[in-house]
């Protein structure tokens, strides 16, 4: 099995045949991508789909009993439940991080499919360039804009594919902290957007993960956003890889022409 930088998936086979007794070795090469991914995603749906039956019920009723709870503290007039009132709103904004956490994993596996239409690819750069301009200035980051003078218009679900620039530019300024470089091009040939910084590298270990469903590397990290740029991205037909060159790490995303070509 060979996972490449596109996030393509090939299985090699090396066999061989006998032909008027001789051997005759080859190397059969299948992408088995589509496959991989479908079973991937059944996979992941079904256990979401059980998470988050099962841990909505819990939080629902626990919150709800430290609401109780903590009403009948209050109304007791005295100090002595003092000391549990902080234990307690605690605990019941620990239910509701874990109901985002188990929402934000269900919008996985609710993303609609795309409603496409034609959109400016430079306008869709400076949209998001606005967007995410104020976070990267508070981490003192430079966000830089690099548009082709030929501009182009490509056929995408302008909603979800400016939240999967965001979700980009959102990961590379966690990746950097703060001071240093993030900039967005889009280019003409061939037709595509990259977004670039210069952060800490991506291992070869990681790349082999990194659009596998809740792998992260970071600390605090879900997993998450990357399955979401993943599932957007093959849902528009577009080609895309994240990797680290020349001391910048790229991600890279390349558009079909209207006649499903990439230019």
């Amino acid at each position: 099995m060979v996972r490449n930088s596109v996030n393509k998936v090939y299985r090699c086979i090396r066999s061989s045949f006998i032909d008027q007794g001789f051997n005759h070795p080859f190397i059969l090469i299948e992408e088995i991508t589509h496959e991989l991914l479908k079973i991937e995603k059944d996979s992941y749906e079904r256990i979401i789909r059980m998470m988050s039956h099962e841990v909505n019920n819990s939080v629902g009723a626990i919150g709800s009993t430290l609401n109780v709870v903590a009403d009948i503290f209050k109304q007791d007039g005295s100090n002595k439940w003092e000391y549990v009132l902080p234990a307690i709103e605690a605990s019941f904004d620990r239910c509701g991080h874990l109901a985002s956490f188990i929402s934000n994993l269900a919008q996985v596996i609710r993303i609609p499919e795309p409603t496409f239409s034609l959109i400016s690819l430079n306008e869709q750069a400076r949209s998001v360039y606005s967007l995410t301009s104020i976070e990267c200035r508070q981490r003192n980051i430079e966000l830089s804009l690099s548009l082709t003078d030929n501009d182009q218009y490509i056929h995408v679900d302008g909603i979800q594919f400016e939240q999967v620039l965001v979700n980009i530019i959102k990961n590379a300024y966690e990746a950097i902290g703060e001071n240093g470089r993030i900039k967005i091009s889009t280019h003409h040939s061939p037709l595509s957007i990259i977004i670039e910084d210069n952060g800490p590298r991506i291992s070869e270990e990681a790349k082999q993960k990194l659009f596998t469903p809740f792998f992260t590397t970071k600390s605090s990290g879900q997993g998450i956003g990357l399955m979401f740029v993943r599932e957007v991205l093959t849902n528009h037909r577009c080609r895309f890889s994240l990797s680290t060159e020349e001391g910048y790490t790229r991600f890279k995303i390349f558009f079909p022409t209207a006649d499903g070509i990439y230019s």
